[in-house]
């Protein structure tokens, strides 16, 4: 019993010891710029325990007031606690030293913080003698404050004919300058002021001082128009080409360092080129040949085919080369060409056309067409040919009952409204000589129902050939007359062409005359 009593307490023992280890926190953890102060470090931290944090060297709270401890909870610590937050501490921009100041790495609102450099520049004129730079530390900015040395420079050089306006000195400072004048008789070149650069050299390089004189130049076919010798330094002289001649090169010289500042100009006969052709149209030269391009010639605009000038008919060749503007062709146009009767073109008249354009009629049902059916825009501002003509027409009108066609109404061809006369045939004579006597062609068809002549006929007794001489010879009549209006139609038709013909004619020298 004794025994058993004693590992009971053994073990006891042995519990205890595991929960007082178990109950233990690791080192917390920091971070965010944290670090625990020097009496929270330890090596084990037991439940109960606390400890307190504080920002890392050049970094301090940004809430000095916040809640810097943890507190070991069993074996783990509570962070909800923990509300330091640490930022960057700030050195503050310095102040420009004499004659210089300062730039800051990195720009902008990061370089005045913990970590950051600023560097010494000297004014323009000034060198950096020492401690060119400054670094921003936990206590604030350190080393000391840069020195800027004035910048001198040693005396210009002598110059050949020529001298500095002032004795020179032993050594000159930063922005101090020396000026050039040159002996009598001599060009200076160059500026006549020299400084102390901020490389410790005077600049820009000393002037020099030369003699200078310019020879008269010859300018074949030209004359001089302004100045003359002696041409020294800056003189100039002015030319002008005979007439007829153009100048090729500058006409005005000047005299500078190393002569004059150009070539003589050229006189060259003056040449106008041939001009190219403009939009729908040519030209033609007067005179011809080689000359009709050279000064004086005149250069004719003519458009093309279908088309009339408008402006600018002629250009001259003269001193700055052809005169005038490019010509202007237009396209010719045209009215609309006339409506006619029984019918029409095929597509509606336009209220304009251009030179070529072409309208084709058609006739009505039941009507022929006469003439060509296709006008065109012509060049002179009309269509060509005539319009058609649209004619309905009736067959040759039958002849029987001793009744014949009268001569005057013999035709090639009956149009609607024609009109035909009968007569009674040889060896008879009309029952009522008051009697109607006319038919009329309506649309392609006679109306006989007019026609009232009633012929009665001597009875004579002809052998049967006479009878077949005297038809044919009715027939032969009948061709002659028919013959004799196909000619008439067609002198007809000659004459309207020629009126046409005038007709346009004087329409065109009429536009000519308004232009």
């Amino acid at each position: 019993m004794t025994s058993n009593c004693h590992n009971l307490f053994i073990f006891l023992v042995c519990l205890l010891n595991v929960a007082k280890i178990r109950a233990q926190c690791e080192v917390p953890r920091a971070g965010d710029q944290r670090v625990l102060t020097p009496e929270s470090n330890k090596p084990t931290y037991s439940d109960g325990d606390t400890v307190t944090f504080q920002c890392i060297v050049g970094y301090r709270p940004v809430n000095p007031k916040t809640y810097r401890t943890l507190t070991c909870s069993g074996n783990s610590w509570d962070y909800s606690t923990l509300e330091l937050q640490c930022t960057k501490k700030t050195c503050g921009p310095l102040p420009d030293f004499p004659n210089g100041r300062y730039t800051y790495s990195p720009d902008g609102a990061e370089g005045i913080l913990f970590g950051a450099t600023a560097t010494a520049e000297c004014n323009e004129g000034y060198r950096l003698l020492r401690y060119p730079d400054r670094h921003c530390r936990d206590s604030g900015w350190d080393g000391r404050e840069p020195v800027c040395e004035v910048v001198k420079c040693l005396p210009p050089p002598e110059i050949l004919n020529g001298q500095p306006d002032e004795p020179l000195e032993d050594v000159y400072e930063y922005g101090q300058a020396v000026t050039y004048i040159c002996n009598a008789g001599y060009t200076r070149f160059g500026d006549s002021i020299v400084s102390c650069s901020s490389e410790g050299t005077f600049q820009p390089s000393p002037p020099e001082c030369k003699k200078v004189y310019c020879d008269p130049p010859n300018v074949p076919n030209g004359k001089r128009i302004h100045g003359r010798p002696p041409f020294t330094y800056k003189s100039t002289i002015q030319f002008a080409c005979n007439v007829g001649f153009k100048m090729v090169g500058s006409g005005s010289l000047v005299c500078e360092r190393n002569g004059w500042n150009s070539s003589p100009p050229n006189c060259t006969e003056i040449r106008c080129e041939p001009l190219p052709d403009f939009p729908n149209g040519t030209y033609t030269y007067s005179p011809e040949g080689a000359e009709g391009i050279l000064f004086g010639a005149t250069a004719t605009a003519e458009c093309n085919e279908g088309y009339r000038l408008l402006r600018y008919t002629a250009r001259h060749c003269q001193a700055s080369g052809w005169d005038g503007r490019e010509p202007v062709c237009e396209v010719v146009k045209c009215f609309p060409p006339p409506e006619i009767l029984n019918g029409q073109p095929e597509e509606p008249l336009l209220d304009e056309y251009e030179y070529g354009q072409a309208v084709t009629y058609i006739c009505n049902a039941g009507y022929t067409l006469f003439g060509d059916s296709t006008v065109s825009c012509s060049n002179n501002g009309l269509f060509q040919p005539s319009p058609p003509e649209c004619k309905s027409h009736c067959e040759e009108p039958s002849v029987e009952h001793n009744r014949v066609l009268t001569p005057d109404s013999i035709k090639s061809a009956y149009s609607n409204g024609d009109t035909a006369k009968f007569q009674c045939s040889a060896g008879c004579e009309p029952v009522d000589p008051k009697a109607s006597r006319t038919i009329t062609c309506s649309g392609s068809k006679w109306d006989y129902s007019t026609l009232k002549l009633q012929c009665t006929c001597k009875k004579l007794e002809f052998p049967s050939c006479l009878t077949s001489e005297l038809l044919e010879i009715e027939r032969e009549k009948l061709k002659l007359y028919r013959d004799r209006l196909a000619v008439e139609k067609e002198r007809l038709q000659l004459d309207k062409d020629k009126l046409e013909v005038i007709k346009s004619s004087l329409t065109s020298k009429k536009k000519s005359v308004e232009l």
